[in-house]
């Protein structure tokens, strides 16, 4: 039997409300491969609390608040105002019973031993301070609690670095590979430094796994106007060289990534990342 609600969410869809459409295309094409892979580590139970540290839009918490059911609490962390209103909205619509929290991963405004299930999707990979906020994960963790997050690793996008790196040195930019690999490195911890960071902010590691996908685009133009490169990877990658350099080697960066692209029959951004399972003692 259907409930009322579910048939006005659904006679909302189809009757192609702003609102309503606004929540449909639901798994971020990049987070998806990380969180379906975060979530299959959960040890589902009832009644968990659950925190996501750098929830964002909303994936994975709304889809693993779906799976636990209405018996579970589950909050998310982010310090992007406009994507918590956005997450409020889908969860709202969805009738999901999800809280959001404007704030940064350095300073989580719970109390401590609040949560059952710690999660952080590919997001303290991109905080200011990570030691800072993992022992604040460990903090507000009860004993026993399951933390688990995921991260890109240093090779993502190698190819494309790669091609970088070549077009800088050939425009006598080589002062700024260095500083491009700065910005790899701070963004992209690889998976020994994230076992001793988590173990050293009080945490048990269970398992560390490594997994890998890619995306295939045409060519370098595509790989520039991708609404996902544009908003999560381009500002960086500009703000790594700085915008005059990179205006300037960018025609270059095109023609190599294009005549790549001619080759190998496309362009393949490869996107390694790490799962880490742990728990608090």
């Amino acid at each position: 039997m259907k409930l009322a609600s579910e048939y006005s969410w659904l006679t909302l869809i189809q009757a192609g409300d702003p609102i309503a459409i606004g929540i449909i295309d639901e798994t971020p094409v990049w987070s998806a491969p990380f969180g379906e892979t975060l979530m299959a580590a959960i040890h589902l139970a009832p009644n968990l609390r659950v925190l996501d540290v750098g929830c964002g839009l909303g994936y994975p918490l709304l889809e693993l608040a779906a799976r636990l059911g209405p018996t579970a609490r589950c909050v998310g962390l982010d310090p992007w105002n406009a994507a918590l209103g956005r997450a409020r909205s889908k969860a709202q619509m969805r009738e999901h019973v999800v809280t959001f929290q404007e704030g940064i991963a350095e300073a989580i405004p719970f109390e401590a031993n609040a949560f059952d299930l710690v999660i952080s999707n590919n997001g303290l990979n991109n905080v200011a301070d990570i030691k800072k906020a993992l022992f604040e994960c460990f903090r507000v963790a009860a004993p026993g609690a399951q933390f688990l997050m995921t991260a890109n690793l240093p090779e993502t996008f190698g190819t494309f670095y790669s091609h970088f790196e070549a077009a800088l040195e050939a425009a006598n930019q080589n002062s700024h590979i260095q500083a491009l690999r700065d910005h790899r490195a701070a963004k992209r911890p690889p998976s020994d430094r994230w076992y001793r960071l988590v173990s050293e902010a009080g945490f048990g590691v269970a398992a560390q796994t490594y997994h890998t996908f890619s995306w295939h685009l045409l060519d370098g133009e595509a790989l520039f106007t991708h609404p996902a490169f544009r908003l999560s990877f381009l500002p960086s990658w500009v703000e790594a060289v700085g915008e005059d350099i990179f205006e300037t080697i960018r025609p270059d960066l095109l023609r190599r990534l294009d005549a790549h692209a001619r080759d190998a029959g496309g362009l393949e951004m490869e996107i390694p990342f790490l799962l880490l399972e742990a728990e608090k003692p």
